[in-house]
């Protein structure tokens, strides 16, 4: 049998460490201690879940998982049971902070964010979720309900000459009827007014016929775009060439004075009307119509097809309103325990 080199160094205090025989069994010890982590992770995680659900409205959450996400739930309720808080109060507080963590990170599909924060850091990490986050998330909860409040208005009006009425009302203000990301208008009283002025002067030259066809054109700002919207009709039936020769003028006006006051010309120029365009024969020829009007900044959009494309940009809200509703309801019944030991 060969003898081997000393591992050690002439001193007899170190080891070698480049020697292979030093890098193998460290990786080993390594490796092994890596996995009693998984393991001791993954027992407190059962067991974290465990006293979790001896809370009543935790366990109808927590039930409801899929596997997937149960995975997750128990990761935060064995940082905080590792947390060592004794209080009835104060854990059931961090159990409340958790499941809003929780959603909040699932809803913007980041729930492995939750692997990177240490046991240190976990409780701090958690308030975050009652402070900024949650008010944001409920004054957006709010903000949504109203506005599918509005688009099953519409949804619900099958007359088309009753959803004219109430796109009038609202699609002036409420933007994101056309666009989920144009909030609320932009004040900017000096140049409306300018515009304005500019736009009267284009009506005041209008046939009856173009007059009769419009409820209404007005410009409006949001997102750091300039919009020109114009409600036709509900009973017009319209070339879209036509009506691109219409609201050319009123485009080709408001970059002139955007130009004229040193405001970057971004227009967008959409136009809503009841009825497809009669040039709209097939669907080839209604997407070399809006090819057309796209080089122009134009949309064309009919009133269904305005109610559908909102309903389906809030459709993953909608799909999960009663579930929202339902952990709303859940983090009231863990705040009516004030405080009483853990279980039914």
């Amino acid at each position: 049998m060969t003898e081997l080199e000393d591992i050690a160094t002439s001193s007899r205090q170190e080891i070698i460490e480049n020697d292979p025989r030093y890098g193998a069994p460290k990786k080993w010890i390594f490796l092994e201690l890596k996995r009693i982590e998984k393991i001791w992770a993954e027992e407190r995680g059962r067991a974290g879940a465990e006293k979790a659900r001896q809370i009543a409205p935790i366990r109808k959450w927590y039930d409801k998982l899929s596997p997937d996400r149960k995975k997750y739930a128990k990761m935060i309720f064995a940082k905080i049971e590792m947390i060592g808080i004794d209080d009835a109060a104060a854990k059931n507080e961090l159990y409340k902070n958790g499941i809003i963590a929780f959603e909040s990170l699932w809803a913007r599909e980041n729930l492995n964010m939750l692997d990177e924060i240490s046991i240190e850091n976990f409780e701090g990490f958690l308030k975050l979720f009652r402070t900024q986050e949650d008010i944001e998330a409920a004054q957006y909860y709010q903000v949504v309900v109203g506005r599918i409040a509005i688009i099953e208005k519409l949804v619900t009006k099958v007359k088309e000459d009753a959803k004219e009425k109430i796109l009038q009302e609202h699609i002036y203000r409420d933007l994101w009827l056309l666009n989920p990301h144009w909030e609320h208008a932009t004040e900017n009283p000096h140049l409306e007014e300018r515009i304005t002025t500019e736009f009267g002067k284009i009506n005041a030259k209008l046939t009856r016929e173009e007059k009769n066809g419009r409820v209404d054109i007005r410009y409006k700002e949001s997102a750091g775009k300039h919009i020109i919207v114009e409600l036709k009709r509900a009973s017009l039936v319209i070339d879209s060439i036509k009506l691109l020769q219409q609201v050319k003028k009123y485009r080709t006006t408001l970059i002139k004075v955007l130009t004229e006051m040193q405001e970057p010309p971004v227009v967008e120029v959409v136009c809503i009307v009841g009825k497809p365009c009669s040039d709209w024969i097939t669907e080839t020829e209604k997407k070399k119509s809006e090819d057309t009007l796209r080089m122009q900044d134009v949309r064309v959009v009919t009133y269904d097809r305005l109610i559908k494309d909102a309903y389906d940009a809030y459709r993953k809200f909608l799909d999960k309103k009663g579930p929202v509703r339902e952990i709303m309801g859940i983090l009231q019944e863990i705040d009516a325990l004030k405080g009483l030991p853990l279980g039914d």
